[in-house]
């Protein structure tokens, strides 16, 4: 009886969990405390980042949301914040922040090659119905994707971002950074570079 018992508890623990099983609140809370806003000068959000670096004051967020219209010229607010950045770059749209004086947890790359179908989660800052935080579950589509109208590679989510989310996040089940949203089809599909292909850019700036 105790044999199979056991060969019983061994099948539960080693069979996968089916789409959807998995509960994402304590990733999400997690994520709530290491996911900044960055916001105009009347407090409004526009877009999102993470904390890459605490000790450091270092953060994440897209290009395109630093130099946004959105944004005051020459000067970013991250929670309060004076930000600047440090590095960017276009084509891969990601923004190297430093954020004196910014108190939340780092998020950690994953290097792990991502699977079609692999779940995972988005995290951000809803731009269009005011200040809060959104939450998004979908399953990677496609990986090193090309995209028309757009130049690299992508990994493309079947879940789309609102406005805010951008410069947010995109973590596997065990909370490690995969991607974070960049481009948006509302319709159908998320967009995002590859965090390995950001990492190895700016790497010199994660703990």
């Amino acid at each position: 009886m105790r044999s199979l018992i056991s060969i019983v508890l061994a099948l539960i623990l080693v069979t996968p969990l089916p789409v959807g099983a998995f509960n994402w609140n304590i990733i999400a809370a997690n994520l709530k405390k290491s996911t900044f806003s960055l916001q105009t000068l009347n407090g409004d959000v526009y877009c999102s980042g993470w904390v890459i670096d605490n000790k450091r004051d270092f953060g994440m967020t897209a290009d395109h949301c630093v130099h946004s219209a959105w944004a005051t010229k020459g000067l970013i607010i991250v929670d309060s914040f004076q930000a600047f950045e440090v590095e960017g770059s276009e084509s891969l749209d990601y923004a190297v922040l430093y954020i004196q004086g910014i108190d939340r947890p780092e998020l950690k790359p994953r290097f792990n090659p991502l699977e079609v179908g692999q779940e995972v989660g988005a995290y951000g800052w809803a731009r269009e119905s005011g200040l809060y935080s959104h939450f998004r579950v979908g399953v990677i589509a496609a990986v090193n994707a090309p995209v028309d109208g757009l130049k690299g590679r992508w990994t493309i989510f079947d879940q789309p971002g609102i406005g805010g989310m951008s410069g947010g996040p995109v973590v596997d089940i065990n909370g490690q950074v995969v991607s974070m949203t960049q481009r948006s089809d509302r319709r159908l599909i998320g967009l995002g570079r590859s965090i390995g292909e950001i990492w190895r850019a700016t790497r010199k700036y994660w703990k």
